[in-house]
C-alpha cells in the first residue's frame, strides 16, 4: 500500500481530519513558506495527531540547534531536509532523515545519492520557496530509480493514481493539491486519500 503524507498542515481541524482519514504521515513546515508554523503552534497541532501517524518536520538549511529543539519540543518522528544541508547534520540527528531533492534533470538525482538518509523525497523545483510549487516534474526521469522513494510535486486526486501506476513509489506527498484558496480542504484531502488507496489496492490484487 502506497504511503500517504499530507504536508503543510496549520490548523487543528485539518490535522484531526487527516488523522481520521488514517494517513501515514503529517508534515509541519518550519521553513519560510506560506504554510510555515512555529514551534509553539506545532506543539498544539501535535496533540491532535492520531497515535499511529508519524510527524515529519520540514526544514530548509536550518541550524542544528533549531532542528534539535523542534525534535525535542514537538516530538518529531522524522526530519525532512529541503536545502543544501551538510551530511554531518543528518548523521547527528536521533530521528530518521528524509532528503528532499528538486528534480530538473537526471543529474539532480545522481548528485543526491551520496546523502545519508532513510528516504528521498523527489519534488518539483520551487518558486518563491523550496518545494510547494504545485507543479509536477518530468516523471520519466524516475523510470530507472529504485521505487523506495516518496514522490512529491503537483500531486492531486486526479493525477496521483497515474503516478502510482507509472512509478509505483513507496509514498506520495501532497500539500497544495489538497488545498482550496490557500487552505487545506477536507473534501480534497478525502478524495486524494481515496485515489491513492484505490490505485494501491488495484496494484496489489
Amino acid at each position: 500500500m502506497t504511503k500517504i503524507k499530507i504536508c503543510g498542515l496549520q490548523e487543528v481541524q485539518h490535522v484531526a481530519y487527516a488523522s481520521e482519514l488514517g494517513v501515514d504521515y503529517i508534515g509541519f513546515v518550519f521553513a519560510p513558506s506560506s504554510r510555515q508554523v512555529n514551534t509553539e503552534q506545532a506543539k498544539k497541532l501535535r496533540e491532535h495527531v492520531g497515535k499511529e501517524i508519524k510527524v515529519v518536520g520540514v526544514f530548509v538549511n536550518p541550524s542544528e540547534t533549531f532542528v534539535q529543539e523542534v525534535i525535542r519540543e514537538v516530538s518529531l518522528d522524522i526530519v525532512q531536509l529541503h536545502g543544501e544541508e551538510e551530511v554531518a547534520l543528518s548523521e547527528r540527528l536521533a530521528v530518521p532523515v528524509w532528503k528532499a531533492v528538486s528534480v530538473r534533470t537526471l543529474d539532480d538525482i545522481e548528485q543526491s545519492k551520496h546523502f545519508p538518509c532513510e528516504r528521498f523525497v523527489y519534488d518539483a523545483p520551487g518558486r518563491a520557496y523550496r518545494g510547494g510549487s504545485g507543479e509536477t516534474f518530468d516523471w520519466s526521469l524516475m523510470q530507472e530509480v529504485p521505487s523506495e522513494y516518496i514522490l512529491a510535486g503537483g500531486l492531486h486526486a486526479e493525477n496521483v493514481g497515474l503516478a502510482i501506476q507509472q512509478l509505483n513509489p513507496w509514498g506520495v506527498d501532497v500539500s497544495s493539491g489538497v488545498e482550496r484558496e490557500g487552505r487545506k480542504d477536507e473534501e480534497r484531502m478525502r478524495e486524494f486519500v481515496r485515489a491513492v488507496r484505490q490505485m494501491s489496492e488495484g496494484e496489489n490484487r
